[in-house]
């Protein structure tokens, strides 16, 4: 009867178990380890990590908010807030927050660049352009009222033309300017007269809900003179 262990598999036998017994070590050695229990990381990854091991202690972090550190504990997240909003100290931690306006800081309150209508053959005063103050009046400490004008005599015009602009609040006058322009046949061209026009205006002084208005008036009605106002813009100062 013939041998089944003899020594040369008894050997081989030992060989196969020492590679099998390697692989396993080499496989084991590889595997990542903690340094702590798997369960005390979370039930298979969907338990937020905690802060003390290096999570945020959320299970999700809302979209486009910024993170805030808070000790040990989860970490806090605050939301954008109203358009145009920044992030601003309180002295304790961090918030959304409006801008604040520093003393003398001036902001476009509103411009109309699209041009009044031009008006000619007309002497009677024209509002050209208004816009309403709809923000408390004590916002500021005071505005600007700016309008570009424009007035205009061709060419056959052979007279003085006086031009009158108005910046006016609820239809009172607060201010008036006035030009003349002259045009003549012997001149062979006309005279254009533009303008940058400002007045200030102190919350004091101003109404709530104050409709200030730029209005043209013409001393002569020839459809060959005209009037316009290119633009017109408001501006608190803080």
């Amino acid at each position: 009867m013939k041998k089944i262990f003899n020594k040369k598999n008894l050997i081989s036998c030992c060989l196969v178990l020492a590679i099998v017994f390697s692989i396993i070590q080499l496989v084991k050695s590889a595997a990542p380890n903690p340094g702590h229990s798997w369960s005390e990381v979370g039930d298979e990854g969907t338990e937020a990590l905690p802060v003390s091991r290096g999570g945020t202690g959320q299970t999700s972090l809302t979209a486009n908010s910024v993170i805030l550190g808070n000790d040990t504990n989860p970490v806090q997240l605050v939301a954008p807030g109203t358009a145009g909003n920044v992030l601003t100290s309180n002295g304790t931690t961090w918030q959304s927050a409006a801008p604040s306006l520093t003393s003398g800081a001036v902001v476009l309150l509103y411009a109309n660049e699209s041009g009044s209508a031009i008006i000619n053959n007309n002497t009677q005063e024209v509002n050209l352009m208004n816009w309403n103050l709809n923000i408390a009046k004590s916002t500021y400490s005071y505005y600007i009222l700016e309008a570009i004008v424009n007035g205009n005599s061709a060419a056959n015009v052979n007279t003085n033309v006086n031009f009158t602009w108005r910046f006016k609040e609820n239809s009172t006058a607060l201010k008036n300017f006035n030009w003349r322009s002259i045009s003549s046949n012997l001149m062979g061209s006309g005279v254009r007269s533009t303008a940058t026009l400002k007045i200030i205006i102190s919350n004091a002084e101003a109404n709530e809900n104050a409709n200030w208005i730029i209005s043209g008036q013409m001393s002569n009605a020839n459809a060959n003179i005209q009037m316009q106002v290119h633009s017109f813009r408001v501006y608190g100062v803080k």
